[in-house]
């Protein structure tokens, strides 16, 4: 289906200068209107970003939170549709289109989102839609898993991720739009939760596919500051009444307690817990068939961040798969505990070994020589598996 008179793209920008060329690509390629939000970027970003989007309609202001900038350049959109697209994300015209034919036939839906797949990591996926704890964090479904094959179900999820989503623009602006009290993180969550409340409901169209690079956007201590405040604000609106859920504040005290004792900062987040809870905030009832599948599946439960050796790695340790670039290397696998039976595919995941690494044993496993990465996975998600290069670890 051809978007390009029923989309308008919708991006925010912060010092994205170096990431730029990538977006022009995705966004020109899309052939759709543009509005592009700058947030007082101190590089080149907005005009960079006028010269490179012919047509792009590019505005500045204050950085004030991701949805702020979003809610600044949705009131210039025009189309029935808006596609939030992360500045650090990419999506192509063919899954594009499918999102708009979704919306088009299904008349309840807000919005839908794509499979989101990890930028360097074809095969493992960033988003499949949008769940929240009992804590107030939002969370995407089956993070950093390995899926072989994305399949083309469609899932409908509490929520769905604002690095990559097509709205309805009615719906958008009949919630009132992003909530500018969250700087960044968990506003997509808070907004959709609103939207379900006025009856819409959401998709995941795991044919159409986006990648989004994990990370790009903030420096990890700062960022658990941002989830912080806006967990607070999420649970105190739609789990706790106005207060904070029972088993919060007794989380936080774990938390920082144990950041004391390790000699890292800690007092940076009760300075913003305080600022929070006192914070006003309009306390949201959601229907009961939201809250019976807010909380998702244990098996979406996302994964631990890539360690040293990349996806699925805890230190050394496959858990329960890892990516290597397909260079032809030989890797040791040895279980110090049960047997463990995997394989090893390529980048469009077809399979091209299977193995068994038996109780206490090793194995040599030779990587791919072609097709860009090699994925080694055990076939049980708890199965572990110590990783060398070379020469076989000591089974002592």
């Amino acid at each position: 289906m051809n978007s390009s008179g029923t989309v308008t793209v919708v991006t925010v920008l912060h010092n994205n200068a170096g990431i730029l060329s990538q977006l022009a690509d995705t966004i020109n390629g899309l052939g759709t209107p543009a509005v592009i939000y700058d947030s007082a970027s101190r590089d080149d970003s907005a005009a960079m970003a006028s010269h490179m989007i012919p047509g792009a309609r590019v505005i500045s202001g204050g950085n004030m939170g991701f949805g702020h900038g979003n809610n600044e350049a949705v009131r210039l959109v025009e189309t029935p549709y808006i596609l939030f697209l992360n500045s650090d994300a990419r999506i192509e015209a063919g899954s594009l289109g499918m999102l708009v034919a979704h919306l088009e036939e299904n008349g309840s839906v807000a919005g839908a989102q794509p499979l989101i797949r990890a930028w360097k990591w074809p095969l493992v996926t960033a988003s499949s839609g949008v769940y929240v704890t009992p804590c107030g964090e939002a969370w995407d479904a089956r993070f950093m898993h390995l899926e072989r094959i994305a399949g083309d179900a469609v899932s409908a999820p509490p929520a769905v991720s604002a690095a990559v989503s097509l709205w309805r623009t009615e719906a958008f602006r009949a919630t009132g739009g992003f909530d500018p009290g969250y700087f960044m993180y968990f506003e997509d969550a808070d907004l959709c939760l609103r939207a379900r409340v006025l009856g819409w409901r959401f998709s995941v169209l795991r044919r159409a596919s986006a990648i989004h690079m994990i990370g790009a956007s903030s420096e990890r201590f700062r960022a658990s500051l941002w989830e912080l405040a806006s967990s607070v604000r999420l649970s105190r609106r739609f789990l706790g009444g106005g207060r904070l859920p029972r088993g919060f504040l007794a989380r936080e005290a774990r938390i920082e307690l144990v950041l004391l004792r390790h000699g890292k900062p800690w007092i940076e987040r009760l300075r913003v817990l305080r600022k929070e809870m006192r914070a006003g905030v309009d306390p949201v009832e959601l229907p009961r068939d939201v809250l019976s599948g807010l909380h998702g599946n244990p098996s979406d439960h996302p994964l631990p961040r890539p360690g040293p050796l990349g996806p699925g790695f805890l230190g050394t340790t496959l858990s329960p798969y890892g990516v290597f670039p397909a260079t032809g290397a030989c890797v040791t696998l040895l279980s110090r505990g049960a047997a463990v039976t995997g394989g090893m595919c390529d980048d469009r995941g077809t399979l091209r070994e299977t193995f068994t690494v038996k109780a206490g044993e090793a194995i040599k496993l030779r990587l791919l020589t072609e097709g860009g990465l090699s994925y080694i996975f055990c076939d049980r998600p708890d199965s572990r598996l110590e990783v060398t290069f070379g020469d076989t670890p000591s089974q002592g």
